[in-house]
């Protein structure tokens, strides 16, 4: 329903068969690299397993220096989702060699990628009003900054923001709607280390908002939009139209 009504999904890996089919009239039929024929005598390796190559305008884009030729590294096995619903965005690129035999190849830093598929990686398709993407790759468990900017970008792509934050890398920020009401909250995750002062600037639709902070009511001006500020450990604000 929430999908139906014009939300956006994202899920990846082997998730729920139901929905799979549900939204892709889909099935994991398999896994890359799933059978080998020779005998495995270390996986203590850091090696890719398989690799993901954007494909469609959007996800060039999405991907900045991973591509066709450079494909993205993934370090396990992914699913092999057969569908019948759904626009490919990226695709599985193999590794030349089996990466669980050490006996055809020897690198110290990889297993270049060599073996182009048109097998799905990541697959996009619209239901209802809304939006479903799967992708064969956990992407958004991945630690590294590049896998990071990708799933943002995914999500980003899909979502039309009320307000900008510009602040410090170190502060989350959590917005809450009641009404036609907004709390928005900046939270310094580093002040048990050091208090600092924090500056922040918001972005705002326009200017026919009204910004108090929760605890005190001190007004913000609102200036071409914007509202500027500071804050130590945490600051919570209201946010009304006028």
């Amino acid at each position: 329903n929430y999908v139906k009504n014009g939300g956006t999904l994202y899920i990846s890996g082997d998730s729920n068969a139901k929905l799979l089919k549900e939204f892709f009239n889909g099935e994991i039929v398999d896994e890359t690299n799933n059978v080998t024929k020779y005998p495995v005598y270390y996986r203590g390796y850091d090696e890719a397993k398989c690799y993901i190559a954007p494909k469609t305008s959007d996800y060039k884009k999405i991907f900045k220096e991973f591509n066709a030729k450079y494909p993205l590294p993934i370090k396990y096995n992914i699913t092999i989702l057969k569908h019948q619903n759904g626009e490919v965005k990226a695709t599985i690129t193999l590794a030349d060699y089996d990466p669980d035999n050490n006996y055809e190849y020897a690198s110290i830093h990889s297993n270049p990628p060599g073996r182009k598929t048109s097998l799905p990686a990541i697959v996009e398709t619209n239901y209802g009003k809304g939006k479903v993407i799967y992708s064969a790759a956990l992407i958004e468990a991945d630690e590294r900054y590049n896998f990071k900017d990708i799933i943002i970008a995914i999500i980003n792509k899909e979502i039309n923001h009320k307000f900008y934050i510009d602040t410090s890398k170190y502060v989350e920020s959590i917005i809450f709607k009641d009404g036609e009401t907004y709390f928005l909250n900046l939270f310094d995750l580093n002040f048990a280390n050091e208090v600092i002062d924090r500056k922040f600037e918001i972005k705002l639709p326009n200017d026919q908002f009204v910004v108090k902070e929760l605890l005190n009511g001190k007004q913000y001006k609102v200036n071409k939009n914007k509202v500027k500020g500071h804050f130590k450990k945490y600051l919570s604000l209201i946010i009304n139209s006028k």
